[in-house]
């Protein structure tokens, strides 16, 4: 048996991860987890997005973000974050973990590399992270002309926001086909997000209850 394979084969409590586009609902279908019940919701960025807020943006080399920032580099930093904030807290309480955004976000988002999975898989167990065997991954499934309505609608509710980047429906398309591969060889579990977050809530907890 390989390190990774033993090192996070019990996780202490149960985990819902949510992965999927801008727009798709996870952090509305987290808040809702969490409300009922079904766990603490926890963002996998939160200790990177601090250190790019509170010191990199400062340093004048934006254009550096992508490869210092962002991708392979921050992986580090979800680990951290994992093991520092949200592990601790897991393994004193009675809830569950709620991913608003998780491994297969980073990997079709981030890295994609096909070639490489296997190894990534591999560096998830060395990290301690819980991989795609532990827990209930989801796929929140929007198409793009969704996603542009979606948009639309948050800009309108937040204009001061700073994430206005558009997903162009190119790069859109590529990544809704990789999570749709993920799906079809079960590291997660689709559901239809251009539902309403009821029903996309009552497909996930059917899922979790199963």
């Amino acid at each position: 048996m390989k390190y990774y394979d033993f090192c996070f084969q019990k996780p202490s409590r149960n985990i819902i991860a949510l992965n999927g586009s801008k727009c798709c609902g996870k952090t509305s279908i987290a808040g809702l987890l969490e409300k009922e019940g079904y766990g603490f919701a926890v963002n996998f960025c939160m200790t990177r997005d601090r250190f790019y807020d509170a010191f990199y943006q400062y340093l004048d080399r934006e254009d550096m973000k992508e490869y210092e920032v962002y991708s392979a580099s921050s992986l580090g930093w979800f680990a951290l974050d994992y093991h520092w904030r949200v592990k601790r807290y897991a393994d004193h309480s009675d809830l569950g973990i709620v991913f608003d955004h998780y491994l297969a976000d980073y990997w079709i988002q981030m890295l994609g590399a096909p070639d490489a999975f296997e190894s990534f898989t591999e560096i998830i167990g060395e990290l301690g992270l819980p991989s795609f065997r532990h827990g209930h991954h989801f796929y929140l499934d929007i198409d793009y002309d969704t996603y542009l309505q979606r948009r639309e609608q948050r800009l309108k509710r937040k204009p001061n926001s700073t994430d206005k980047d558009l997903i162009e429906r190119e790069l859109y398309d590529q990544r809704r086909e990789t999570y749709m591969e993920f799906a079809a060889q079960g590291y997660l579990i689709k559901v239809d997000a251009t539902q309403s977050k009821e029903k996309v809530f009552k497909s996930i907890i059917q899922q979790v209850e199963k």
